[in-house]
């Protein structure tokens, strides 16, 4: 499998390059919501 670079061309298929498509997508895939702290839960 090959890396993709954000100038490379998105494997959509939009002709976008990748950074201005579908990056986030995959950014949010990894982003684990345990680390987000609710201010409500802190409060006493």
């Amino acid at each position: 499998m090959a890396i993709l670079g954000r100038n490379d061309k998105c494997p959509c298929g939009s002709a976008k390059k990748y950074k201005k498509c579908c990056i986030d997508k995959e950014i949010l895939k990894f982003e684990n919501p345990k680390t987000h702290i609710n201010l409500d839960d802190v409060k006493n």
